[in-house]
């Protein structure tokens, strides 16, 4: 579950970049991969000012309409040098260059994807209605963030804006625990079971993600998933007070099974507690519609 050594993810911050000693590699200060809602990428690239000339390594992929402005905005002239470099002026302002990738993002069975492959610090940022991506199949919740920051970075970016979030509640003496599950299937048959510290669902199409988010008060680590009686491969995410946790399981009952839970039931009360209800929001693709309005309906389970 853990992610590959050299590669670290975080909630998008201002991160410096590392730059070789050789003076023609250029300095970067920072590097920007920006997504827009209808699957466009345009990067930028901040360069710091130089008394020599720069080479700069451009991300893989179709680049176009490349602009490269000093500080003030103006124009300045560089050099293309093979499919994968330009070359820059020396100049004692930082430089910024701009440009269109295509080739790198493409989307499969309803999800965005990106392979990516870059030596040096990168910030990606996503569209607003985006709010979880994965990353090595790894859930990042991005909260009130609108991106990530990638070092080292070597990594399979995912994200879609078609699934489907439910939401049901448990209720235990006079609290409330709300769980969402977001996935592109459907589904149903919920139940929280609180004497075997499981969580059941049953997912009516494999091969898709599942991710279960559920507070660690309700439901505590260590973590396993089963399809039937058959352990599933899954990837957590934490931030104190929920986990997140996602698999890609064939169709059938999954079953999260923690190992510690909310205090024992009275005996008066029964010993598996289904959700009372669970609230459907289809979140609807934004590239194919004018209008943001989410689909909402109720589900008795």
């Amino acid at each position: 579950m853990d992610l590959k050594p050299g590669i670290i993810f975080l909630v998008l911050v201002s991160v410096p970049l590392a730059y070789s000693e050789d003076s023609l590699e250029a300095r970067q200060e920072s590097v920007e991969v920006k997504i827009d809602s209808l699957g466009e990428v345009l990067v930028k690239h901040v360069i710091e000012d130089s008394e020599t000339p720069q080479r700069l390594e451009l991300i893989d992929g179709v680049v176009t309409g490349i602009t490269v402005l000093d500080d003030n905005g103006n124009k300045i002239e560089y050099a293309r040098d093979g499919n994968k470099h330009i070359v820059l002026l020396a100049s004692e302002q930082k430089t910024t260059v701009e440009y269109k990738l295509s080739g790198q993002l493409v989307e499969k069975n309803q999800m965005w994807m990106m392979d990516f492959r870059y030596g040096n610090t990168v910030a990606f940022l996503f569209p607003d209605e985006i709010d979880l991506v994965f990353v090595n199949s790894r859930p990042i919740y991005l909260d009130e963030k609108n991106g990530i920051a990638c070092h080292g970075c070597k990594m399979l970016l995912e994200y879609t804006t078609d699934e489907q979030r439910f939401f049901g509640s448990v209720e235990w003496e006079e609290d409330e625990f709300l769980v969402e599950i977001r996935t592109l299937a459907e589904i149903n048959q919920v139940e929280f079971d609180q004497p075997a510290k499981s969580i059941r669902l049953y997912v009516d199409k494999g091969d898709t993600y599942v991710t279960t988010i559920l507070p660690t008060e309700l439901l505590g680590g260590p973590y396993s998933v089963f399809l039937g009686d058959q352990k599933v491969h899954f990837q957590q995410y934490t931030n104190g007070t929920h986990v997140w946790l996602n698999a890609k399981p064939d169709s059938g009952m999954l079953e999260i099974v923690g190992t510690t839970v909310i205090p024992e039931f009275s005996l008066m009360l029964p010993l598996i507690a289904g959700f009372v209800s669970m609230v459907v929001i289809a979140r609807l693709k934004t590239t194919r519609l004018q209008s943001h309005t989410s689909k909402i309906h109720t589900r008795q389970f």
